[in-house]
């Protein structure tokens, strides 16, 4: 509308009195580090799709996602076998997380009194394993085909988070 075409975002909540997601801001907060031989190749091979490869040691992944300028949605996933997960495992043994406390004093400075400081954490093991790794129904097959396989990808990952809930609590 035209009240609002030069507002900013936050401009426009407090005009309506609406709660802001601060998690848009806070999580800028928050360092996601992969060591050196971990790197995302990103192929925009369409203008509305775009193929990610993940670069490791251990193995190559590739997951392939469209996109919308609002949006976006895989439509294949880096674990397409059961033996990719050992890549995303290495991913999680080796990734690290820092609060980065200058950019967080930048956001509260933004935010001011609006709202609490707020993050959005990871996922939990199995809604990642839906939305991020495998998908929902190759998730479903693997847990039935791999049990013990996919419970050890499972506690791999809730170990592996340590990181970033040690990161998140010694944080502000």
């Amino acid at each position: 509308p035209k009240l609002y075409r030069d507002a900013s975002l936050l401009d426009v909540y407090d005009d309506l009195g609406c709660s802001i997601r601060a998690y848009d801001y806070h999580n800028r907060a928050i360092v996601r580090e992969d060591p050196d031989d971990v790197w995302m190749e990103v192929i925009e091979d369409e203008p509305k799709r775009l193929v990610e490869v993940l670069h490791t040691p251990v193995g190559d992944l590739t997951q392939v996602m469209g996109k919308t300028e609002e949006s976006s949605l895989l439509s294949e996933f880096f674990v397409k076998e059961i033996e990719d997960i050992d890549v995303i495992e290495y991913v999680l043994e080796h990734r690290r997380y820092r609060f980065d406390l200058e950019k967080y004093a930048e956001m509260e400075a933004l935010i001011g009194d609006r709202t609490a400081p707020v993050v959005f954490c990871v996922r939990t093991p199995l809604m990642r394993m839906f939305i991020e790794y495998v998908g929902f129904e190759n998730t479903i097959y693997a847990m039935h085909e791999h049990p013990v396989r996919m419970e050890r990808f499972i506690r791999h990952m809730e170990e592996t988070d340590r990181h970033f809930f040690d990161m998140v609590m010694e944080s502000p």
